[in-house]
């Protein structure tokens, strides 16, 4: 069986940095159809401080990322949770659906969180409350967001909603609404856990003569599974999945190749690049979707 080196860059590469995803809550306010969340494990309770000690012990993690359920529901236990990790932790990243924001919450987390990770799944404001399930307005995000101190990213899909006439300059519309948002970065990724008449290929949305178009899972695995350039000031990333991460019954949920097959076909060990603290501290090496499965 050939095996297959990850690209450095890679989250399955061993070189990637080591991050921790913390899922603060189990509870949102919205409601999208491809939410990878969906159908996962429950914790029972939030239990801050033992979260944060499970996070501490484990030092050479320097990157955390709080995301739920929708945290800013939960948002004093966020601000307890990141104040206890600040001294400890290189990256602090906060997910969130845009809706609860406000100034003075923003300004709470001025110097906590180094970032702040808004999903955001089409430039059109209706069109993306249609996917969310209720809209988000643009302007009170602009607005919450003005005396910042973090950076901002929009993290975006390749969806259904955007028709294939305009899926060609869907990317640059996205671009345009982070110039307006004053974001600092775009990421686009394929969908996840999704069924197959659900997946968009990024394909789509560019050019074919594209350099990113056309390769094949080795390719992504081997030679890097991410492009990045810049555009009006933005900072794009565009994701792609391989056949081990793509797919409803994919094996590999975080990109890690944990406990899959896959990881026979790695010459590397990645199984230490990523671990999921959940609202009750239980810590594992790969998200759960069957609570009955803590291996």
């Amino acid at each position: 069986m050939e095996k297959l080196i990850p690209f450095k860059e890679n989250l399955c590469s061993k070189y990637a940095t080591k991050m921790l995803s913390i899922k603060i809550n189990n509870v949102c306010n919205r409601c999208c159809s491809f939410c990878v969340d969906r159908g996962g494990r429950q914790g029972e309770y939030i239990n801050v401080k033992k979260i944060a000690q499970e996070d501490i012990n484990k030092a050479d993690y320097k990157t955390v990322i709080i995301t739920g359920g929708e945290p800013f529901l939960n948002f004093n236990e966020v601000v307890e949770l990141a104040t206890l990790l600040r001294k400890h932790k290189d990256r602090i990243v906060l997910n969130t659906n845009g809706s609860l924001l406000s100034e003075e919450k923003v300004l709470k987390l001025n110097g906590l969180i180094d970032e702040l990770q808004v999903s955001i799944h089409h430039y059109d404001e209706k069109r993306n409350g249609k996917i969310l399930g209720g809209i988000v307005s643009f302007e009170n995000m602009k607005k919450a967001l003005a005396k910042k101190e973090f950076m901002f990213s929009i993290n975006s899909t390749f969806n259904k909603e955007y028709t294939k006439e305009e899926r060609p300059i869907a990317v640059d519309k996205m671009i345009d609404l982070a110039v307006y948002l004053n974001a600092n970065r775009l990421r686009l990724t394929e969908l996840k856990k999704v069924e197959k008449e659900e997946f968009i290929i990024v394909d789509e949305f560019f050019e074919k003569n594209h350099p990113f178009i056309g390769r094949s899972s080795n390719d992504l695995i081997t030679k890097g599974c991410t492009y990045y350039y810049e555009k009006k000031g933005i900072m794009v990333s565009v994701k792609r999945l391989c056949n081990f991460a793509k797919g409803k019954d994919a094996p590999a949920f975080s990109c890690c190749f944990i406990n899959t097959a896959g990881q026979k076909k790695i010459d590397v060990d990645t199984k230490d690049t990523f671990k999921v603290i959940y609202s009750d501290a239980l810590v594992t090496d790969d998200w759960i979707f069957d609570s009955k499965k803590l291996d």
